[in-house]
This record gives structure tokens, sequence and C-alpha cells, in this order.
């Protein structure tokens, strides 16, 4: 993956990869460049794995659809992809659906998106699409994108 001659795709839903071999995949992909599409579903990947993801995609800019469709994502996780999406504004599709996004009715997730202009209505916003009936169904104060 680190000499950028990975296919435009991948996807590692249904192999048993450990999570230390995640996070080895997740470093390589800072320095891809070839990379756009990664799924990650159902792989019981939780908050601490997915922040390994977000601070990987903090320097990989080639990436553009995501899905980490039924794992156990929580508002942590959210919290860093907020910091991530802050950084990587090419990031355009993420599949979230099915993971524990308000885990212990907790909205701090929902609210780091929002304080970095995620506007939600039913999933769809101005710059990031967020597949997540979860998130849709929240009664959140919407923030619109703020131009740098």
């Amino acid at each position: 993956m680190t000499e950028n001659k990975t296919n435009l795709e991948m996807t590692f839903s249904g192999q048993d990869i450990p999570p230390v071999r995640m996070r080895i995949i997740f470093k390589a992909m800072e320095a891809n460049t070839t990379l756009t599409e990664l799924v990650i579903n159902r792989k019981m990947m939780n908050d601490a794995e997915g922040s390994d993801l977000c601070k990987s995609l903090e320097y990989n800019h080639c990436l553009e659809r995501l899905s980490l469709e039924g794992n156990l994502l929580g508002p942590k996780f959210l919290i860093s992809l907020s910091k991530t999406l802050e950084v990587n504004e090419n990031l355009k599709s993420l599949d979230l659906e099915g993971n524990c996004l308000t885990k212990g009715n907790s909205e701090d997730g929902i609210q780091a998106l929002c304080n970095v202009g995620i506007f939600l209505i039913q999933g769809l916003d101005e710059k990031h699409y967020i597949n997540s009936s979860e998130l849709e169904q929240l009664p959140i104060e919407q923030a619109k994108w703020d131009d740098h």
C-alpha cells in the first residue's frame, strides 16, 4: 500500500484481520495516493481502532469514500473523526450505519461534528455525506461549513 500500487478500492469486510494488523494497514494509508475507497464493514472495530484510522486519514488526502458499517464505533470515534475532517477535505462519503454513535445517550460526538461544520439533513450536507439513520434522528443544532 505504501508503494501506491493499490487498487482504487479495498475491502476488508468478511476477513479475519486482527486489530494490530489493521493498525499497520492504517499506518500504510498515510502515504498512499491511489486508494479512493475503503470498506471495513462488520469488523467489530471500536473507538480506539477508529481513532487510529482517523489519525491516518489526517495524512491521506486521496481517500474519498469510507464505509465503516456495522462496527462498534461510538462518540469517541466521532470526536476523532471531527478532528480529521478539519484537515481532510477529500473524504466525501462516510457510511456509519449500524454503529454505536450515541452510546450511553452521549451526543458529544454529534456535537463535535457540528462544531466542524457537518450539516446533517437526513445524512446529506454541503461537503460530506454521512449515512447513518442514528445521526439523522437526533435533534441536534446544525452548523454550516466555515470556509477557510
